[in-house]
């Protein structure tokens, strides 16, 4: 073996300083790839990172992965959802996914790495040849010939002469685009953007006695009311973290809220805050509310995973459920409402099952489970229920409403295929106008609006004999 150089085989020999290089080349590879899999690999999509978006909980993931983890799953609509890895709870800025700050470091390190990885060989150049002293015509791999283009034989007239404006073929014009989920559509209003009067992260939707359509926007603290026309005639502000909507027998709005001082609001229509209730209750995580004839309040708690029942004077009165998932238990108690009978009617969206209770809180049935057949609920949301005390159900994970008889079994299916309006598009609220239309605010990526749609079939037959 020659001096300077390494032994690989019995038969071949490496300089030093290759050997170095190479060993040094393997290290490096391998320390790129532990990097790479240990802290630029998204857990949601198992990639390198993409924008990558750090949550409170320092868990990192793609902006894209966690967006669409969150809307597939209806946590948009609610505005917080669980951490994919910790699974703590996390609140959802006001902008949206990308309102979650950039990871920077881990971009920084993704750039180091990406820096590092080898390039690729530059073609041959070519070289001196100091002997004979000039200049070879290539090296090997490099096409000695160089071929200038061909141009074609100039035209003595530079300016070709024009069809005439009638000799043109006419364009034709492009066709509507067909509207979406329009069976039984009777109109739509509302958008998703950042003005005044656009809708940012709507949780709540009620309908008042003269038609009024209250909507409570998450992402402003805000109230906005349209009419029956779909026109906005008021809007104004909280001051405090809102969930939830409820308009009273006196045509009072009631709004769930996060305050340090009560877990309940009342304001007039035009806005003029009339009490605060619930101070007792204050750090429970008030979501879901719901009015009765009678006057209670019913209030859904996702804290204690529980409902409240508050008299006519905004005293507690009872308290039902627990964690759990059998037969009044509840992991997410979103939304609830009442009926004409003053029962009480809880969706839980994790246990994807619809439980209904009597006004004093005695555990009646449950219906639903999770599936995609007719009568099965995935992340059930809003909820709502009619003069004949037909139950309203926004079916968010299968994009879908669906409508139930009072007993729980399933009547009909009011819109579907929600997906075809828009990416991520799902119903996430429902209501009841005066008129028994049904009101569906529908949400998905960068997408907000409110449709009204007349039911068909059994249900139609039934309101019109409830109006009469």
């Amino acid at each position: 073996m020659t001096k300077g150089s390494v032994r690989l085989t019995e038969d071949r020999e490496i300089p030093k300083h290759q050997a170095r290089s190479k060993m040094s080349s393997m290290g490096s590879m391998f320390l790129r790839s532990k990097i790479e899999a240990d802290h630029l690999t998204c857990s949601i999509c198992f990639n390198n990172f993409t924008r990558p978006k750090a949550l409170p909980c320092i868990h990192t993931f793609c902006e894209d992965c966690l967006r669409e983890y969150v809307v597939s799953r209806g946590y948009e609509s609610i505005g917080r959802f669980p951490c994919p890895m910790c699974r703590n709870d996390v609140q959802m800025p006001a902008g949206g996914v990308q309102c979650f700050p950039d990871n920077h470091l881990v971009t920084s390190l993704s750039d180091t790495v990406d820096s590092s990885k080898q390039r690729p060989p530059l073609p041959p150049r070519p070289y001196f040849d100091n002997a004979n002293n000039n200049y070879p015509t290539t090296t090997a791999g490099v096409d000695p010939a160089i071929q200038m283009p061909e141009y074609p034989p100039t035209q003595s007239n530079i300016y070709p002469q024009l069809p005439r404006l009638e000799d043109m073929p006419k364009p034709e014009m492009p066709r509507p685009k067909p509207i979406a989920c329009s069976t039984g559509l009777i109109q739509r209003f509302g958008k998703y953007g950042p003005g005044l009067v656009d809708f940012h992260k709507p949780v709540g939707l009620a309908v008042g006695r003269n038609g009024e359509i209250v909507v409570s926007d998450h992402g402003g603290y805000r109230i906005l009311i349209f009419n029956s026309g779909g026109e906005l005639v008021r809007k104004f502000g909280c001051e405090c973290i809102i969930n939830d909507v409820s308009v009273t027998t006196e045509n009072t709005i009631l709004v769930s809220v996060k305050s340090k001082s009560s877990i309940m609001r009342k304001y007039t229509m035009e806005g003029r805050l009339l009490g605060e209730y619930g101070s007792h209750y204050r750090y429970e995580d008030a979501h879901g509310i719901a009015a009765m004839s009678t006057g209670h309040v019913v209030v859904s708690g996702l804290q204690n995973k529980c409902v409240y029942i508050f008299t006519e004077q905004y005293k507690f009165s009872v308290k039902f459920g627990r964690k759990g998932s059998g037969d009044e238990h509840f992991l997410t108690p979103y939304y609830v409402t009442t009926n004409c009978k003053n029962n009480i009617v809880v969706t839980d969206s994790e246990n994807h099952c619809v439980q209904v209770y009597s006004n004093a809180g005695k555990f009646k049935y449950r219906f639903g489970g999770k599936g995609s057949d007719h009568g099965q609920l995935q992340n059930p949301l809003g909820v709502c229920s009619d003069c004949e005390n037909n139950i309203i159900v926004a079916d968010s994970g299968n994009h879908r409403v669906e409508m139930f008889t009072s007993k729980g079994k399933h009547m009909e299916c009011i819109v579907k295929n929600t997906l075809d309006i828009g990416p991520g598009v799902t119903p996430t609220l429902v209501g009841v106008t005066s008129r028994n239309n049904i009101v569906v605010l529908l949400r998905g990526t960068q997408f907000v609006e409110v449709r009204i749609y007349m039911c068909t079939g059994t249900s139609m037959s039934q309101m019109r004999s409830c109006m009469n």
